[in-house]
């Protein structure tokens, strides 16, 4: 799941952080699939803090995509 995210991740850099909304959702779906494995992991790990912070970027991420799938671009 955190390969997913650095696969992704990797690709967004290399388009230069610009993605058509198609690709973008491609994106934010690798993107959350790292940070669920990530929560998951700090989860069983019971790393609190860690876990909160997946959490938030989880979160943050899902309204990004969200936000690119209703607005278009």
């Amino acid at each position: 799941m955190i390969a997913a995210q650095l696969l992704v991740w990797g690709w967004f850099s290399w388009k230069g952080g610009n993605l058509p909304k198609d690709e973008f959702l491609i994106f934010t779906v690798g993107m959350l699939l790292g940070q669920l494995g990530a929560g998951i992991e700090t989860f069983r790990a019971k790393a609190w803090g860690t876990f909160v912070i997946q959490v938030y970027f989880f979160i943050f991420t899902a309204i990004g995509g969200i936000q690119r799938l209703l607005g278009g671009g």
